[in-house]
Parts: structure tokens; C-alpha cells; sequence
């Protein structure tokens, strides 16, 4: 296969690919990781997977939106505060993420971040 070519097998081969490329560094553990995460960021990681995990609980206590619908079921005001309430949560997660200064010290954000949350789910 020439240089340059992708693997016909697909992206996730790691056949064929550049040292460096994302699909050459798919499979490594935590130990084998590129980055060097500071601790904030990688519980900042953490923290975010765990308020994703509370939004998707939330969401689906919730009456279904065709019982809400056919007024079979209605949102309490408690749901919908501890909703926004994690939501508001979630974002701030988002920007103490993707504003941490460590980002700009990386040479492949895209790459860093897939190894994050690997990292921070290991």
C-alpha cells in the first residue's frame, strides 16, 4: 500500500497510518497514553462523565413527551429544576474543560481529548 493510502479495511485499523495519526494510537492503555494530564483536568474529566450520567437519569425519570402530550402526565417544577440545575452543572464542566490552559500546550487537541476520556474512564 502506498504512503499516504488508508487501510481499505477501514479508519480503525491502525494499517497504513502515520506515527502520530489518531487511528495509529487507538488500543493503548492509560500507560501508554501521549499526554500527560494534570490531575484538575482529568478529574474536571471525570466530574463531567459523572454529570452526564446525572442529566441522562434526570431525563429519563421523566414522563414520556407523548403522555406530556395527551396531558396524561405532566413535569413537575422539582424535575425541571433539578434538570436545569444539572444541566447548568454540565456546562460548567464543558467550559472548565476546553478552557484549561493545558490544552494549549498539546499538539493534537482532537487526539488529547479522545486519550482524556479514555484516561479519566480507565
Amino acid at each position: 500500500m502506498p504512503d499516504g493510502d488508508l487501510d481499505p479495511r477501514g479508519p480503525d485499523t491502525g494499517v497504513g497510518v502515520a506515527p502520530g495519526d489518531s487511528r495509529a494510537t487507538r488500543g493503548k492503555t492509560m500507560a501508554e497514553s501521549t499526554y500527560a494530564f494534570p490531575a484538575d483536568l482529568l478529574q474536571a474529566q471525570r466530574d463531567f462523565f459523572a454529570a452526564e450520567a446525572r442529566v441522562k437519569e434526570l431525563c429519563d425519570a421523566l414522563p414520556s413527551s407523548i403522555d406530556v402530550a395527551n396531558m396524561e402526565a405532566e413535569i413537575t417544577d422539582e424535575q425541571r429544576e433539578a434538570l436545569q440545575a444539572a444541566r447548568a452543572e454540565q456546562l460548567d464542566l464543558v467550559m472548565k474543560l476546553h478552557r484549561h490552559e493545558w490544552w494549549s500546550t498539546v499538539d493534537n487537541r482532537h487526539l488529547a481529548g479522545l486519550e482524556l476520556r479514555k484516561a479519566a474512564k480507565a
